[in-house]
């Protein structure tokens, strides 16, 4: 199979996950059904043929079933067969006034159907798509400029430079923010030229104290073109101030990307707010300062922090604890994901093994609830994460979930995900509600789940620490 093709087997399979999982949660009546519509998809799609001597007009009426979302799984994967063939007449589509208009049916610009010939127009990022999108800059329905931002992005040809200053000048936030994860998808993927990247990077400045209500992708971006000049931007006076819209955005991109911000500018941050954490943003800005300060080892990093773990707000709280666990060397908690990744789960420490069942627990329940961790792979390491729970002193949390697992009977889950998956198909309407009291349950946070792990951590650090 051809990478092109690849690409869009994998585009045509989340424009179905995306849509099936934000309808749908994972109650026992929605196990079967998912499946089923798995199997039953994979079954068409080893079916789909092309018609013999299929000439331009035919490719075009195969294009024109994208309008439907009936038509559009089958259209999409005789698409796919066609590669490279189909991109002029997905071209054609992009200004067709009947791709334009609004898809009732869902509101996700994916499943749209000028959503849909972008997606499979993506891994060509064809030239002749350039003039078409650019017109789509000045649509006014600002879903449209959205998905043309985003596309032209993604392309990163010199001739998308004026088209995307347009679109980074945008009233609508999230045109902006589309313009600019496009930018940084065709970074990711090495598309695009130098000249493009060059070009983008003075456009976005403005926005690093630009109000933006999609969260600005202005700090991610900025870093992504060019690092240090980014850092140079990022760190003056001028963009970290209290007056900066978007200061919360900032904070947290230098964070996660390690960045050392000077000790006299975090605490020029600090001192106006620190009687005044009660709220968003303050709160989170001095959370954020608190990591900031931990990560740099600045000399008053203890007793900030110390300080901190004792405050009545929830955001500052975790902040401290983290802060705490990053003062102590742990740096960057997702190469434990890289380490389970590279080694598997049963070569990782008991403390690692502890923290990583209990971030992908809570992360897992807090997003779809109890069925939904138990459907993924996050379940396999239940026991470990109901051993780690008591481990780290979160005894509510615990007890809710080994609850949870009783419902599967006396030998509880098990740690086969397709055993397991079953298991929970067959559960019943009883145990499905109990289910749902114990989401309730958890959401009401009664451990603060993330501080006891962050301390749990930072009194372990010598096993989350970076390795040679």
């Amino acid at each position: 199979m051809s990478t092109s093709k690849l690409i869009l087997t994998v585009i045509s399979l989340v424009i179905f996950l995306v849509g099936f999982f934000v309808l749908k949660t994972f109650r026992k009546s929605r196990f079967s059904q998912f499946i089923i519509s798995l199997e039953e998809r994979e079954r068409l799609r080893q079916q789909v043929r092309l018609p013999p001597n299929l000439d331009e007009q035919g490719i075009r009426e195969i294009v024109a079933k994208l309008l439907s979302a009936e038509d559009a799984f089958l259209a999409t994967e005789q698409i796919k067969l066609l590669g490279e063939r189909a991109v002029p007449a997905l071209v054609e589509a992009i200004l067709n006034p009947r791709f334009l208009e609004k898809d009732k049916s869902s509101k996700l610009l994916a499943l749209t159907p000028l959503g849909r010939v972008l997606l499979l127009l993506e891994p060509f990022a064809p030239q002749t798509a350039i003039q078409p999108l650019s017109v789509l800059g000045s649509h006014p329905d600002a879903i449209v400029r959205k998905a043309a931002a985003g596309a032209l992005g993604k392309i990163a040809d010199e001739a998308c430079i004026a088209p995307l200053n347009l679109a980074l000048s945008d009233s609508d936030d999230y045109v902006r923010s589309y313009a600019m994860l496009g930018i940084q998808r065709a970074k990711k993927e090495n598309r695009g030229s130098t000249n493009f990247f060059e070009a983008m990077f003075d456009p976005i400045v403005p926005l690093l104290k630009r109000e933006d209500k999609s969260l600005s992708k202005a700090p991610e971006t900025l870093l992504m073109l060019n690092r240090d000049r980014a850092i140079q931007v990022m760190t003056d006076v001028c963009c970290l101030n209290l007056d900066n819209p978007i200061l919360p955005q900032v904070l947290y991109t230098l964070n996660d990307s390690e960045v050392i911000i000077r000790e006299e500018m975090l605490q020029e941050l600090m001192e106006p707010i620190s009687t005044k954490l009660e709220s968003y943003p303050n709160d989170r800005i001095y959370g954020l300062c608190l990591t900031s300060l931990a990560r740099a080892r600045h000399p008053s990093t203890e007793s900030t922090i110390q300080n901190a773990l004792k405050h009545t707000n929830k955001q500052i709280v975790e902040s401290a604890a983290e802060a705490l666990a990053i003062s102590k060397g742990v740096s960057k908690m997702r190469r434990l994901f890289q380490r389970n990744s590279d080694w598997g789960f049963e070569q990782l420490t008991e403390p690692e093994k502890i923290v990583l069942s209990i971030y992908e627990f809570e992360g897992e329940v807090n997003n779809g609830g109890f069925s939904q961790y138990f459907f993924n792979s996050s379940g396999d390491h239940a026991e470990t994460a109901s051993r780690g729970l008591k481990e780290i002193g979160a005894s509510q949390t615990a007890a809710m979930l080994d609850n949870a697992m009783q419902l599967f009977g006396r030998s509880g889950p098990s740690a086969d995900r397709e055993t397991r998956t079953a298991q929970l198909d067959k559960l019943s309407s009883k145990a499905e509600k109990q289910l749902g009291l114990l989401d309730n349950e958890f959401y009401k946070d009664p451990d603060r789940l993330s501080v006891k792990m962050w301390l749990y951590i930072a009194l372990n650090s010598e096993f989350f620490r970076d390795r040679q």
